[in-house]
């Protein structure tokens, strides 16, 4: 039934509020609201993943199960549908402990109705919130109730599924190591192209939090050998997917688990892992470092965000990417613009390799040189000209007189400098960078779009790129709203590594080959002394 109007907030005051905790997933707040009818409440607020709120909101023997059951659904609708969904739930602590501590004499009444009274209350609550209520206080107690979920869209970076089919090509395992709830993750990993087929094999903690199980299409399995080589011959023939909570990884990668099943599954199943889903940082670091310590496996991590951190720091080689690209998706609510694929197709029509040797095109690449675009050494003559022909624009606007030769040079100077600075910021790299792409990207589509070469590029607006957490532990930053910066790192790195064993190569030869001319020598009476003379013939 529709609430009553008199029972909708009419003001909320934040008393205390506890940011997001990665380990607990989950943040709270302390409010005291205003109903309609004029009385105060104190509330707290929580928020968080839905797998940690279902302990918070239903026990084990609440005889509500058709609230849980609904509960388990909708979480699942959700997930296949690709949402990141957080549980909100609120408890009314009004006549609770809490409530006597922030506000001794009571909650402010009626009669309480002049600001500078009810301000009063306020900040004398908030200076006991800081020394006397803990998050453990609000997070821990189990009387939430539901109040439904925030749903959060999760539109895919562009050209992510391209690069992943070109990854699992090139025989590299692709492994989706994230926090989100196992259904969206899943949903997540066949949209990206990571997973294929219709049986997850899912490997979790049970309820009572000591023990593992599997779950496989909703029913659950014991953690028992002959399960465990059911599930690996399934792997084998590529009839299932792999995935593991977090929660399972940590307590499989723990020193108490040396069985002889735990650890055919930690040596066998495990490094095929597809899917490691509600992952907090910690968990994360510990799969990282035991896949490269323990399975001698060489990991490339991509991530963004602060969770990310801890990981990427362990990892082999790690790619950070920055957010706040317009073009980053679609327009119409589609897919998202694979600009990457977009720039790669115009280097291979410059370049008339393949298929595009017999296209043409109207714009001459000195045309978009000439119109300051790129790094060649006629793109930063056309900015400085372009600098300085506003500068002089400028001083005609402002002092209708032609300007001497000492200004002249000032604004030379000045848009040399600029371009000197332009030029450290791309070799910096960031978010500085990013911008300055971003802004000779949208003058690019401009020209194209003038000479109507392609008109579905799409146009760009107002960039506002950010560099985020990751960034501070990654080995290389994405400038592009793309991934294909992964895949050129990698052909980067193993063009690299041909040279390098070339060269290693070509000098043992040359050293094998001076040994065949020494022991020659040797065989036929000449030796190498300790002295070397000069001889004239």
């Amino acid at each position: 039934e529709k609430p009553v109007k008199k029972e909708y907030p009419a003001k909320i005051w934040q008393i205390k509020s506890f940011p997001f905790n990665s380990d607990k997933k989950m943040s709270s707040a302390v409010v005291l609201i205003k109903k309609q009818d004029g009385k105060y409440r104190l509330w707290a607020v929580v928020k968080g993943s839905s797998d940690v709120m279902r302990r918070q909101f239903f026990q084990n023997d609440d005889p509500d199960q058709q609230l849980r059951h609904w509960y388990e659904d909708k979480i699942k609708t959700l997930g296949k549908s690709g949402y990141r969904s957080i549980a909100l739930g609120t408890v009314d602590i009004t006549y609770s402990k809490i409530a006597k501590m922030l506000f001794p004499a009571g909650l402010p009444d009626d009669h309480d109705t002049q600001d500078n009274a009810l301000q009063g209350y306020i900040k004398i609550a908030r200076g006991y919130a800081v020394r006397l209520i803990h998050r453990d206080d609000i997070e821990q107690t189990s009387s939430l109730c539901l109040n439904g979920f925030a749903c959060f869209e999760t539109p895919m970076r562009a050209g992510t599924r391209r690069v992943i089919q070109e990854l699992k090509n090139a025989n590299f395992n692709v492994c989706v190591l994230t926090g989100d709830e196992i259904t969206t993750s899943l949903a997540l990993a066949a949209k990206a192209g990571v997973t294929f087929g219709n049986n997850p094999y899912f490997l979790k903690v049970s309820p009572s939090g000591s023990m593992l199980e599997w779950e496989i299409n909703g029913m659950k399995m014991p953690f028992t050998l002959d399960a465990a080589l059911k599930i690996h011959q399934a792997i084998e023939r590529n009839d299932g997917v792999v995935v593991f909570s977090g929660d399972a990884v940590s307590l499989l990668l723990s020193d108490d688990k040396n069985d002889e099943i735990s650890q055919y599954v930690r040596s066998v199943i495990l490094p095929e892992a597809q899917v490691v889903a509600g992952s907090s940082p910690h968990q994360k670091y510990l799969f990282l470092r035991w896949l490269q310590n323990e399975c001698r496996r060489r990991v490339l991590m991509c991530g963004d965000g602060v969770n990310d951190i801890a990981a990427m720091r362990e990892s082999f080689v790690s790619v950070a990417m920055l957010s706040g690209f317009v073009n980053e998706f679609s327009y119409d609510g589609g897919d998202s613009i694979d600009t990457g694929e977009l720039r790669r197709k115009e280097r291979l029509k410059k370049w008339c390799i393949g298929s595009n040797r017999m296209l043409s095109t109207n714009l001459a690449p000195s045309s978009i040189e000439g119109a300051g675009i790129g790094n060649s050494a006629v793109a930063s003559i056309a900015r400085i000209r372009v600098k300085v022909i506003n500068g002089l624009n400028d001083i005609d606007r402002t002092t209708k007189s032609n300007p001497n030769l000492g200004v002249l040079m000032s604004i030379i100077r000045s848009a040399i400098g600029e371009e000197i600075s332009r030029y450290k910021e791309l070799k910096k790299g960031g978010s500085g960078a990013a911008n300055i792409l971003a802004e000779e990207e949208r003058l690019k589509e401009s020209i194209i779009s003038a000479t109507h070469i392609s008109p579905n590029v799409p146009r760009s607006d107002t960039n506002d790129i950010t560099t985020g957490e990751a960034c501070l532990a990654s080995s290389f930053t994405l400038l592009r709203p793309c991934i294909s910066g992964v895949e050129s790192i990698l052909r980067a790195g193993i063009a690299a590594a041909a040279y390098g064993i070339s060269l290693h190569r070509k000098v043992a030869l040359n050293c094998m080959l001076s040994c065949y001319n020494l022991a020659t020598l040797y065989k036929d009476g000449l030796r190498y002394g300790k002295y070397m003379w000069q001889v004239e013939l």
